[in-house]
């Protein structure tokens, strides 16, 4: 379950943190990542294939999945768009979305407000054509 639940949430959270001239780039890179990861899987299990080796293969699941859940908390942040969808009159959340946006898009402190108000602008431009499709 876990693995198709990755399928859909890892491309939906990296498309709305993408900026919209790279987004379709970023989608087939991801997908491109799941196939190399399917060959790595095929190949780690190949000089396990005896009867008596065959439970190493087993054993860098557990230490990959304990590294994500650690490093999870530090490494991901809101997607500047939901905080905007979940804004209420409050403006803590929009501040919140635009150092967030300054985050993952790597923007300097004063330098790119300007880029910032733009890149928040479509944000809200695509997220309220999302909600009136649905």
């Amino acid at each position: 379950i876990a693995g198709g639940a990755s399928t859909v949430v890892t491309p939906m959270y990296l498309s709305e943190i993408s900026p919209k001239d790279i987004r379709g780039s970023i989608g087939t890179l991801t997908q491109l990542a799941c196939v190399v990861g399917i060959l790595a899987s095929i190949l780690w299990e190949l000089p396990f294939n005896s009867e008596t080796k065959w439970r190493w293969i087993f054993v860098p699941l557990p230490l990959v999945s304990i590294v994500g859940i650690v490093l999870a908390p530090f490494c991901l942040v809101e997607t500047p768009s939901w905080l905007l969808l979940h804004c209420d009159a409050g403006d803590d959340r929009r501040q919140e979305a635009h150092e967030n946006l300054r985050k993952l898009r790597g923007l300097r402190d004063q330098e790119d407000d300007g880029i910032i108000e733009m890149m928040l602008h479509d944000e809200i431009t695509a997220s309220s054509q999302r909600r009136s499709t649905t």
